[in-house]
């Protein structure tokens, strides 16, 4: 063990935190060159490392040397693959090394590997060693030096992720005439990536080793993040692999694997016995929509340049958010969390136009800082209780103190309010939506901002209780009232922007701003039904607005225009994407017979049933608001002269399919609503039960319709099928 005799081991942690601090920004600051970058941001390293070694500790030092040890590995596969993409292109400018992922594909892809090894980002543990000093300062009191050490992460997240996109996805800003391959570095860098994600995948005989070269003889001092990955996860993981090498071969093939695994996965979800209500909920959820996403991909993606890579991608997002939400504890919570963040990212970008990388910069450095302000809450609550597991901090919160709780409950928000998009978080939201992939902008907004709506949920109610929440508050001011707050703003934000957004899938993206709000603000009313209200919302509005994205899509991709404007009359020669959409857009506004009624119907009566009416008649208002914004687009689809091309047909068929069968689930869901209010009342059963609260029987919310009703709207549907032959 490292003894300190002259210097106070605080004032050496200090020092380090510092240190770690000004090199960071010190690295910011060398950009453009990169070699001055990589070295700066090497020599930064060295402030963790006197961080654990200062705080010292099981965990600090054990930490301290482990990172040492990684550094060595994955920044020497920087340094290598760096080298040789200076050396071939005579330039050592990021301006100049823009396109290398097009001159050099292998040395800039490993190069990138290496940079996001060296971030700290799961899996790579990088971030287990960084994650094991700031613990050991948390759990010592020093949470000013976590604090330290989280902002100097997130510096470093920004340079990082520029250099990435400049380096491995930029387009070339000039011809460069490459210079001979230097030789042995490549296979160097081979030998080193493999290095790199063995101590990824097994890190245990590295920590060992750290742990005897720090003396620790109670293992149990140090604690571990991470568990076993369930079926359900690795099904999806390994099914990204599989459907990339198998499209390497036939694309047909990869499409029949793509499909299959995406079922396997809905399958699984549906059936896992070990899951609670909301686990099961969102699981659920989660894989029928990404499945849904498979289909719709397979003409979608058709054709596109680095098709295998979106699959890849594609299928590693699934079991991330899979993965979230099914954690039993909050280490694999938060690497999945990460995991979700950073291959999500990559499906953004997929396009590499220059908006999408705009919009995929600012979705990874919100997302990643938002991480990372939940991962300071992670730890913390860990430092208090002594364990990751749900179980145990339910079982264990009351020994938390309120600033200790607090702390940690407001961090742990601010990470769901990024992923959520609630105001002022909600940069990213309005551009990676438009800018991904149609495929992927449905998803983005149906469950991916759904991850930060499960986390409030299944942490505040399920975990901490409404009794810690109370108990938690400060000011006399409670977590549920910033969450209605925070919602309501949302709501009005998204709404006025939509209003006035003449470009159709950003105008999308501003109202699942709103749809957020309205969810978010009934959750923090904090009762049974309205946490049932808000969660049957979650699952309409996933549907409802995936749909809208992927009729979207659609007239994008057939019709080549993505203002609403340019899209006059194109309902009269794609009926069936434009009469899906305008399902949608009356389900979305609240009206019968749709599933998007019944659910704001449930809202509206657990607002008022609560006695917030305020609430209530804010949704109302927001439906007449949604109500003007899609009409406008149902009336030029439809009620405009079309005069584009004669040669414009339908979608191609997996994208029929996909939107069929988000079309056939928003009427099931009006109409037969009860599988999904007896899934979400479990939900309610649990949180009643957990919270000593009295359970709830929900309405059966099921549309009785006279025989005269349902007589003239059949009649109505059949006149017009007759007259359209």
């Amino acid at each position: 063990m490292l003894a300190f005799t002259t210097i106070e081991p605080a004032t050496v942690a200090w020092v380090g935190a510092l240190f770690l601090l000004f090199g960071e920004v010190g690295a910011l600051y060398s950009m453009p060159r990169l070699p001055r970058v990589i070295v700066v941001s090497t020599v930064a390293e060295i402030g963790y490392v006197l961080i654990g070694l200062g705080i010292g500790g099981p965990a600090g030092e054990t930490g301290a040397y482990f990172h040492v040890a990684n550094q060595v590995v994955m920044r020497g596969l920087v340094v290598v693959c760096g080298y040789h993409l200076i050396r071939r292109s005579r330039a050592a400018s990021l301006d100049d090394l823009a396109g290398s992922g097009r001159r050099m594909p292998v040395a800039a892809t490993l190069f990138g590997f290496g940079m996001f090894s060296v971030m700290g980002l799961s899996p790579f543990k990088g971030s287990f060693s960084k994650f094991l000093i700031l613990y050991a300062a948390i759990e010592q009191g020093q949470w000013m030096l976590a604090a330290v050490g989280t902002l100097a992460t997130i510096i470093a997240a920004f340079y990082y992720i520029v250099v990435i996109q400049r380096v491995c996805l930029d387009a070339p800003v000039r011809q460069l005439a490459l210079a001979p391959e230097p030789r042995g570095l490549m296979p160097l860098a081979a030998v080193l990536t493999v290095v790199t994600v063995v101590i990824s995948l097994w890190p245990a005989p590295l920590l060992h080793a750290a742990e005897r070269i720090a003396q620790v003889t109670d293992a149990s001092r140090v604690p571990e993040f991470e568990s076993p990955w369930s079926i359900l996860v690795l099904v999806p993981y390994l099914g990204g692999f599989a459907v990339w090498i198998i499209g390497r071969i036939s694309s047909r093939a990869r499409n029949v694997a793509a499909v299959v695994i995406a079922l396997a996965t809905v399958a699984l979800a549906a059936f896992a016995g070990d899951l609670d209500p909301v686990s099961r909920l969102f699981a659920t959820l989660f894989a029928g929509i990404a499945a849904v996403m498979i289909v719709y991909s397979l003409d979608y993606v058709a054709g596109m340049e680095c098709a295998g890579r979106y699959y890849f991608f594609a299928f590693l997002m699934i079991g991330s958010l899979v993965g979230v939400v099914t954690a039993h504890e909050l280490g694999n919570f938060y690497l999945f969390w990460e995991l979700m963040t950073w291959t999500s990212y990559f499906l953004v970008v997929h396009e590499q136009t220059p908006k999408a990388l705009r919009a995929g910069l600012v979705y990874f450095l919100m997302c990643a800082a938002g991480a990372y302000v939940l991962h300071f809450g992670v730890l913390l609550v860990h430092a208090r209780v002594g364990s990751f597991e749900f179980a145990v901090l339910a079982a264990e919160v009351d020994t938390v103190s309120p600033a200790a709780g607090l702390a940690a409950l407001a961090c742990l928000v601010v990470g769901f309010a990024v992923k959520a998009g609630l105001v002022p978080l909600q940069a990213w939201l309005p551009l990676a939506h438009p800018e991904a992939p149609s495929s992927i902008s449905g998803p983005l907004s149906g469950i991916l901002t759904k991850a930060g709506l499960f986390g409030l949920v299944k942490l505040l109610y399920g975990v901490f209780g409404v009794g810690a929440l109370a108990r938690f508050a400060g000011w006399g001011v409670d977590l549920k009232l910033v969450l209605v707050v925070a919602g309501c703003v949302t709501l009005v934000y998204g709404q006025a922007r939509a209003l006035f957004e003449g470009e159709l899938k950003r105008m999308l993206a501003y109202s699942t701003l709103a749809q957020i709000g309205e969810i978010v603000a009934i959750i923090g009313i904090g009762t049974v039904l309205a946490t049932d209200a808000a969660l049957l919302h979650v699952t309409n509005h996933a549907v409802m607005k995936t749909l809208l994205f992927y009729a979207a899509g659609a007239f994008i991709m057939i019709g080549g225009h993505r203002r609403i404007a340019d899209l006059a009359g194109l309902g009269r020669v794609m009926p069936f994407t434009a009469g899906a959409y305008a399902l949608a857009s009356f389900a979305i506004m609240g009206l019968p017979p749709f599933s998007g009624f019944v659910s704001k119907f449930l809202m509206i009566q657990a607002a008022a049933a609560a006695g917030r009416l305020e609430i209530a008649a804010l949704v109302l208002l927001g439906g007449i608001a949604g109500a003007v914004y899609y009409l406008r687009v149902v009336r030029v689809l439809f009620f405009q002269p079309y005069n584009g091309a004669v040669t414009v047909r339908e979608a191609p068929a997996s994208m029929l399919v996909a939107i069929g069968i988000l079309a056939i689930a928003i009427v099931v869901g009006g109409l037969l609503p009860g599988f999904q209010l007896e899934a979400v009342g479990r939900v309610g059963d649990a949180m009643a039960a957990r919270n000593g609260l009295p359970p709830v029987v929900l309405p059966s919310l099921v549309m009785v319709w006279p025989a005269g009703a349902a007589i003239a709207i059949v009649g109505a549907a059949a006149v017009w099928l007759v007259g359209r032959h």
